[in-house]
């Protein structure tokens, strides 16, 4: 048929030396030489196939020139694959001859739109949010624009085997296991996979091998229209129960921020996106993200520039929690060998022999010696005991000084110390983040917890069971809400939204609709607009909240009271409407607990926020984790302008019961509330009152700060 002229035949005599196939050797020369008669006859697929060869063929042959003018031609011709290759290859950077040129791939991307192959088009777009190309990546959207794509192209196609030929879509779901990743039913799971690998191929084969042969009978009966209607359906019910974006994404997009990767350095951002990520691989029962997001959470605390976010408290719990991480049995051993936690012996010896697994050798500080008392005293002492010990080469030493050096940084030249021993350690990632840092490119505020991330993630609001969960934090504006309270004003706005809740219908509370009611009619006396409720299940909870949310948005004084259940869970803190099913995994918290964050960040107006909570109790679920460490609520980051008072400092609980009707947090708050003292000596008076009143056995606990002058409370309405 070639030696016929027959330009189909030709191009597959070609495609037989290119890949070497069908019993003839591999010889891209040889191919091109057929390939050059068949462009001889104006042929776009000729063209296309060379430029494949020119860009990404055998080393002697590649040339970025030919490569180009190849898919350029195939382009003109009207071959859209020949588009679609160059568009991917200036945006990605194909590894071949054409080098990433960002502009013109974003050009030829829409062009592809306008296209009678438009679904290559949806095909890029889901590889960009695959990866996450100038954006975060998003499993979900990537796999509703591959979905897309196959619909568009093989929407009256039931036939596997040709469905299979040429296709260049979806094929990023497959390459990342989004679909088995995120849970999709195994006979869906099989299918895809014989989409794009053939029935009759060794992969297909191969893979079969793991599931019984009554799953795969099934999915081979399926027909292509099925398969893609059934998984479009999953997707959609998954984002209606959990949001559009997945845990792991959340936490990479965090760590993004954390280290630069979109240009400066946002720690807020970071934390806030972290604990996100962990809240929903809670919810998904998802332990591997999980833990990584703990341990993760754990270094941008220690190792925030930004003062409103380094914790080290806060911290040392994440990563402890995290110690199931990849990263955790590295982390936690430094920290135990410099004193910094404790660890039982089968939690050391667990450590030590995971990270023996990992990387075929001892961890360094067993061969080191004793760190001096005076080294774990003080961090440049510890620093100059350690480089005692360093030696050309010795790259874990070496990352462990930029560690100490970052993580305790004060001034401009310890981070130009940490660079210097980030780059001994040839550790890139965290160079980079240190070098945006001295050059003050990083966050130093709090972002405004105003708006969402949504746009960042580039998805619509979804409203899931546990609320608006994608509603996040904006990673742009600076926040407005640090600033000092107008005091010009002839009157202040003052709004406070006070709850009870005690009939929980298991474990239920005494004194927390006693404690509500006390405290609101406290604050109307000191003429704030208070709104009050009680007994609230978790739809009434987030109604109140919202109603509240834009009842007050004019407020320059915000206050929240809440009595009842509380708890943490991943080092994150929940309220519990009355409605929470206790006897249930305790990891119902994340869909029907409210969080604390989102009502600080989301639900209270005001340049000025104060957060009473009478509710550090015990964990009212049946399930203990490693060494009681969920009893009460979790230490928090807050920016200034915010004063969160714990009823129990964190880690701590509070009694129910007092004296009479009131908790003792509640009484004694409600006692010093009178005194005419800023407010951050009236919390003092507080915390001694609780702690004389449970005889040591309860101590309250304030986070944050406010700016400017004095606030007394009483005195605000005048």
């Amino acid at each position: 048929g070639a030696n016929a002229g027959d330009i189909n035949s030709i191009n597959l005599v070609g495609d037989a030396y290119r890949l070497g196939k069908n019993g003839q050797k591999k010889n891209q020369k040889e191919a091109l030489r057929w390939y050059e008669k068949s462009a001889a006859k104006n042929s776009p697929s000729a063209y296309y196939l060379m430029g494949l060869i020119y860009n990404s063929g055998d080393e002697p042959l590649r040339d970025e020139k030919k490569a180009i003018e190849a898919f350029e031609t195939a382009r003109r011709l009207g071959k859209d694959e020949g588009t679609f290759r160059l568009a991917r290859d200036y945006l990605f950077g194909s590894g071949g001859s054409i080098r990433a040129d960002k502009k013109r791939g974003y050009q030829l991307l829409a062009e592809l739109k306008n296209s009678k192959s438009s679904y290559l088009a949806y095909e890029l777009e889901s590889q960009i949010y695959a990866v996450g190309l100038d954006r975060p990546a998003n499993k979900q959207k990537s796999i509703l624009l591959a979905l897309n794509a196959l619909n568009l192209e093989w929407a009256n196609e039931d036939n596997y085997v040709q469905a299979q030929t040429g296709s260049w879509s979806g094929r990023s779901m497959l390459a990342n296991n989004f679909l088995n990743e995120i849970g999709l039913h195994e006979i869906y799971e099989i299918a895809w996979f014989r989409k794009f690998f053939g029935m009759n191929t060794t992969d297909y084969q191969e893979f079969i091998k793991n599931y019984s042969k009554e799953t795969v009978q099934e999915s081979e009966k399926l027909k292509f229209s099925e398969l893609l209607k059934s998984t479009l359906e999953f997707i959609e019910t998954r984002r209606q129960n959990i949001g559009p974006i997945e845990a792991d994404d959340l936490v990479s997009e965090g760590w993004s921020q954390f280290i630069g990767m979109r240009g400066n350095v946002n720690e807020p951002l970071a934390q806030i996106l972290t604990e996100e990520g962990l809240r929903l691989a809670i919810r998904t029962g998802n332990k591997f993200v999980a833990d990584v997001a703990k341990n993760n959470l754990g270094v941008i605390l220690i190792s925030a520039a930004n003062k409103n976010i380094r914790n080290p408290r806060l911290a040392m719990v994440h990563l402890y929690d995290g110690m199931d991480s990849k990263w955790g049995p590295d982390n936690l051993l430094w920290d135990y060998y410099e004193g910094k936690i404790n660890l039982s012996k089968s939690e050391f010896d667990n450590l030590s022999e995971r990270f023996y697994k990992q990387h075929n050798k001892k961890h360094p500080t067993q061969d080191l010696p004793i760190i001096p008392n005076d080294g774990k005293e003080n961090f440049r002492n510890l620093i100059n005991f350690y480089l005692s010990l360093y030696s050309s080469g010795a790259n874990e030493l070496a990352e462990q000084i930029a560690y100490l050096y970052e993580n305790n940084a004060s001034s401009v030249k310890d981070y130009e110390e940490a660079l210097r021993w980030f780059k001994v350690a040839k550790d890139e990632e965290r160079a980079s983040r240190i070098e945006r840092i001295i050059s003050n490119n990083y966050e130093k505020e709090m972002p405004n917890f105003t708006g969402t991330v949504l746009q960042l993630f580039e998805v619509d609001l979804v409203e899931t069971r546990s609320g608006f969960l994608t509603s996040l934090m904006s990673a742009v504006s600076t926040n407005k809400n640090t600033q000092e309270v107008n005091r010009s004003k002839v009157k202040l706005n003052l709004h406070a939204l006070v709850i009870g809740n005690a009939s929980y219908k298991t474990k239920p509370l005494k004194n927390s609709i006693n404690d509500a009611k006390a405290l609101a009619k406290k604050l109307r006396s000191f003429g704030f607009n208070v709104t009050e409720a009680a007994n609230l299940d978790r739809k009434k909870f987030r109604d109140h909240l919202i109603a509240f949310t834009e009842k007050a948005k004019d407020s320059d004084v915000t206050v929240f009271y809440f009595a009842g259940h509380g708890m943490q869970l991943g080092g994150l803190n929940y309220l519990l409407p009355i409605d929470t099913d206790f006897s249930m995994q305790e990891s119902i918290v994340t869909y029907d607990g409210i969080s604390l964050n989102d009502i600080r960040n989301r639900n209270l107006p005001g340049a000025t926020k104060i957060i009473f909570l009478d509710a550090c109790r015990t964990n009212p679920f049946h399930s203990i984790t490693r060494g009681n460490r969920d009893e009460g609520l979790a230490p928090m980051n807050v920016s200034t302008g915010t004063i969160i008072s714990f009823a129990a400092r964190d880690g701590g609980v509070a009694y129910d019961i007092g004296s009479g009707e009131n908790s003792p947090y509640t009484q004694s708050l409600l006692r010093h509330l009178d005194d005419n003292e800023d407010i951050e000596i009236m919390l003092r008076g507080v915390r001694d009152s609780v702690v004389k009143l449970t005889k040591n056995k309860q101590e309250p606990w304030k986070y944050g700060s406010l700016s400017g002058g004095k606030l007394i409370i009483p005195k605000l309405s005048k």
